[in-house]
This record gives C-alpha cells, structure tokens and sequence, in this order.
C-alpha cells in the first residue's frame, strides 16, 4: 500500500478572518486554518454537517441533551454567516451516543430530513430510527420510522442522501436479527460448529426511500451481516448510490465493503471489499467509513488496526466507485480512525482522522490534482469518547470542520480550512 510520510512542522495559522482561496493546485500545501464562531451554546454536542448541491451553503445539526429532556437543533451557514438556531425536534426518550448522533439532509440550501433516535424498553443499546420530513412552508414533520422491523435492538447509524426536492434515501444498521441474544457493542458473539461466529443473529444494513408525504419505498436488505456500531455512509455519482460500511464474517474479520444501488433498477449489487485489510476482531471496533464523490471521482476513507497497528487509509475511485486503486496510507502513528471526507465545490477532498497521543489533535489531507497533501493539523481535540465524531463538509473552496469540546462544560468547536 502507498504511504504518506507525517510532516511534523507544517504550518499551522489560527485567526478568524474569512480568506479569499488561491486557483494555484500547490497551494493546497500548507492549508490555512480559521477559527470561526459557530451558532451553538453551552450544552451543545455532537454536530453533523450537510453541504448543500452546489456547495455554497452548509447546514449543521446538534444536540442539547440533559437528564430529563434532549432537543435537536438546525442551523444554516452561508454567505451571510449563520441563521438562527431552529428546533427539529425534542423529547425525553432521546438515545443520546457518542458515535451514533443525529444527521440533517440539505436540498438547494434548505432542510429536507433530520434523524435522531428514540429509546424504547428492552435494553441499553434498544432503540430506533425517528426521522421527519421539512417543508419549507410548513415547517417539520410528523415523525416517520423508516424501518419496518418493531423489535427492542438496535436500529442506528444512520446515513441521509437526498435524491431530490421531495425524496431522500436513508441507509441504517438494523438489528431485527439480534433479538435472540443479549446486545453489547464489544461482547464475543455465540459460535457454531468448527469455531465459526453464528451469524444468524448478526446485524444487518438496510434501505428505504422516504418522500415528502411520509411515504416510504419498499425496504430492501444491503448486507445480513455487518458490524454492530460502525458508522454508515453513502454518496451519490450519477444514477449510483455507493455505500459504504464494516461487513463482519464467520471468522470475526471486519473488512471495509461497498455495496452499490441503482436508481435505475431499484436494486443493490452484491457487496465486495474495498480493501482486504484482515483485521480479525470479536467485537465492533466503534469506527466506521467514510465516502463522497465529486462528479465521477469517489474516495473512501477508513480506520483498521489488523495485528494491533491502528492505520488511518483512502482508496480513490476515478469511475464513479465502480472500482478503487489501492488503498493509501494517511497515518499510521497513534491514529484514532474516526474519520470523514467531503468535497468542495471545484473538486478538492478533504479527510479528517483523530490522532491520539501524548495530546490529542483532528488531522486533516487535501485530495488535489490527484494526489494527498501531506498531513496537517486541523486542531485540538480531547481524544475521549464525549469528543464524538468530526464532521466537515465543503463551501465553495473551503471546508468547514466541527467537533464536540467537552472540557468544563460542552460546547462545540469548528474551524475553515483555506488554501494558502
């Protein structure tokens, strides 16, 4: 596999001034890094990150939860900064989890769909999928189930893709397989004969189309075994769907696959790997993949610590995820994984990962002309669970990044990365 080398002194500028971005493909070398204000108070964690179609606009979702009552919260950034907070949604049967967090859908700039998650009673990781649909003139929604299956498990990490004004596409991991025995995220799973895992009660990854009316397509089934807590993700490139996510096997190895669906047909492809990485693990490492597109350009980017050597990689597709080159080495020195990756609007890619350590930082790589830059600090982070997940996405020529800050009291923290 290529391997990008760690550059320890590149530069690192941290002001809050909006930067006029270079056209020059080097100048992505030394990235500039801005502070910026973000619309959320104290209390405030795990943000999601949406861009909208033309990448001039970006929407961010939050929650506020407490002892007794969660609310979730929207809010726009664009040209004009950001608008003020509006709520999705609140309750106290919030299921509120580091890694698996609510996530907003964007059409022309405006909401089109939000999911949270609702417990129910039957255990600690019982729970499903609420999601509502936005109208612009009517406000949100009743709330929708997407999944069919009723039953006490898990039903979560979810991925959003809007197909247009009035649909979007909802991928999730979906536990109706898992009833019959007792759910923990790290906890070995019953065997069968000859050693094997019984993947009878494995987790599964699932779909369903949702319109504006709170009609839903059918349901389909992507995979029937998969990583019980590993995040989901989806693009779009052309008239496919590429998914991505951690399949598990009957020997525990849990490897980065992708499956593709067609707008067309109204079908899923059979999954295959992105990478044979061999990592062989009885539980569900928590870290999931990460994919966008640009046109027919896709990239992955993943965490795997096969043989105890945590490795942060990308793999590019240049044929719209019909195939990917192998994979890349981002980093490999106390690499955390809990990676994303999001395109500009003039084509660039931006991969975040957490490094951890001695003190803990979000990393950043830019994907332009065709290759990686080399790695830079985005800034600092706890590198405990309450830190969540770094989200980005693209506005214009820049990339907006936030997390989670949970020292003293939560907040949250963001940035925008610049060319120099």
């Amino acid at each position: 596999m290529k391997t990008l080398k760690l550059h320890a002194t590149l530069l690192l500028t941290l002001g809050i001034s909006v930067l006029v971005a270079c056209t020059q493909t080097n100048e992505w070398k030394h990235p500039v890094v801005s502070q910026i204000d973000n619309p959320a108070g104290i209390g405030a964690r795990y943000p999601n990150l949406a861009s909208n179609q033309s990448k001039l606009t970006i929407l961010a979702s939050w929650l506020y939860p407490n002892d007794t009552l969660a609310t979730l919260l929207w809010s726009r950034f664009d040209s004009d900064g950001w608008s003020v907070p509006q709520e999705i949604a609140s309750g106290d049967n919030f299921f509120v989890n580091w890694a698996d967090f609510p996530s907003i859908a964007t059409w022309d700039g405006n909401p089109l769909a939000a999911h949270w998650l609702a417990r129910v009673a039957g255990g600690t990781y019982s729970y499903h999928i609420n999601m509502s649909m936005h109208d612009i003139d009517d406000g949100w929604g009743d709330v929708i189930v997407p999944h069919q299956d009723q039953s006490a498990t898990e039903h979560g990490f979810v991925s959003l893709l809007p197909l247009d004004s009035t649909r979007v596409f909802a991928l999730w991991l979906d536990g109706q397989n898992m009833s019959a025995m007792s759910h923990g995220h790290m906890q070995a799973k019953p065997e069968s004969e000859h050693g094997k895992s019984d993947l009878s009660t494995a987790m599964t990854l699932r779909s369903v189309i949702l319109h504006a009316d709170g009609s839903k397509s059918v349901e389909l089934e992507v995979d029937a075994s998969v990583c019980e807590c590993c995040q989901t993700s989806i693009t779009r490139s052309g008239d496919n769907l590429i998914a991505v996510y951690r399949n598990r096997d009957e020997y525990e190895t849990r490897e980065i696959f992708k499956a593709v669906y067609s707008l067309v047909d109204n079908t899923w492809s059979e999954p295959v790997k992105v990478s044979s990485d061999g990592w062989i693990i009885s539980g569900c490492p928590v870290n999931g993949p990460q994919i966008d597109s640009f046109g027919k350009t896709v990239i992955a980017a993943w965490f795997n610590a096969a043989n105890n050597e945590p490795k942060t990689y990308a793999a590019v597709s240049l044929d719209g995820g019909s195939s990917f080159a192998e994979p890349i080495l981002l980093d490999s020195e106390n690499t955390g994984g809990r990676v994303d990756v999001t395109f500009n609007a003039t084509g660039q890619a931006l991969l975040t990962w957490v490094k951890t350590g001695e003190s803990s930082s979000v990393m950043g790589s830019v994907w332009n002309d065709g290759r990686f830059s080399e790695p830079f600090i985005v800034g600092d982070i706890q590198g405990s669970r309450a830190s969540g997940f770094p989200r980005s996405a693209g506005i214009g020529e820049r990339f907006m990044v936030i997390w989670t800050d949970p020292s003293d009291q939560f907040s949250l923290f963001s940035v925008m990365i610049s060319p120099n």
